[in-house]
């Protein structure tokens, strides 16, 4: 399965972030993904996804 990003923002936002991490673009993203899945999740009292 793939994700296609076609904004321009999103893309460098992507590659900055995997960039500082030292990681893939889809190593950086599914952290990002995470964390704010994890946020919200917290927000609504659900337990986090490891």
């Amino acid at each position: 399965m793939t994700i296609h990003i076609t904004d321009p923002e999103t893309d460098r936002l992507a590659r900055e972030l995997a960039e500082l991490m030292g990681t893939s673009i889809t190593a950086a993203v599914r952290a990002a993904v995470k964390n704010e899945l994890n946020r919200e999740r917290h927000k609504r009292g659900m337990p986090a996804i490891k």
